[in-house]
């Protein structure tokens, strides 16, 4: 609430809150000049030492003027520019990498395939397993693991429903800049030289075009 207390029309007090109607009992509704909530992606500001209220669009406008984010923006690299001016990959090794893809993606090992689906077809039966997770951890395994297999959940007593980039692409998205990060404190064309991608998950061309890519400023070397 934005509220005037004196009756001069100018703002007096600004009252927050984390839920709705904790303050009605404790507002004078006569007084209140103003009511709303913060959207997502907005921000609300008082200045304390002027006095004043700076709205979401208006400080917004004040720190775009100060640098020619735009123009900066523009520079970043295009992950299909980078495959454009990159080695294309041979038909070979891409016959050879595409092979168990399918089964990677969706989460399939070598002891998946020969403990559970393959006695499924056989003999149309269902693996025998326990309850719980009684698996080595995957950090001593000597054997490739999963990703999600290196992590183990905690239960909170409170749970939040998964977001996702599509339902709510007002608040979360999935593009990403990749390539070095500069000092995040000071204004520079420098932070654009980076590679822009609409998602973290690549594609073979996408993985061989990054991996063999020599750009001024956006360099990659194998280390494993």
């Amino acid at each position: 609430y934005i509220t005037d207390t004196n009756g001069s029309g100018q703002p007096e007090e600004v009252l927050l809150s984390s839920e709705v109607g904790c303050l009605q009992e404790v507002v004078e509704v006569d007084s209140i000049i103003e009511r709303g909530r913060l959207r997502p992606g907005q921000i609300f500001m008082v200045d304390l030492v002027n006095g004043t209220l700076i709205r979401d669009k208006q400080l917004k406008d004040q720190i775009a003027a100060t640098a020619p984010f735009e123009e900066w923006a523009g520079r970043m690299l295009s992950i299909n520019d980078v495959i454009e001016k990159t080695k294309k990959i041979s038909d070979e090794e891409r016959m050879m990498r595409a092979s168990n893809r399918l089964l990677t993606a969706h989460g399939y090992t070598t002891e998946a395939i020969d403990t559970i689906v393959t006695p499924m077809g056989a003999y149309g039966k269902e693996a025998l397993g326990s309850m719980g997770n009684d698996a080595p951890l995957a950090c001593l395994s000597l054997k490739p693991r999963l990703l999600y297999e290196y992590f183990k959940q905690l239960f909170a007593q409170v749970t939040n429903p998964p977001i996702d980039p599509i339902r709510e692409s007002m608040v979360m998205s999935l593009r990403l800049p990749l390539g070095p990060e500069g000092n995040l404190l000071d204004k520079s064309g420098d932070h654009a030289k980076r590679i822009d991608l609409d998602c973290p998950l690549l594609s073979l061309d996408e993985m061989h075009a990054i991996k063999n890519m020599d750009m001024e400023g956006c360099k990659t070397a194998i280390i494993d």
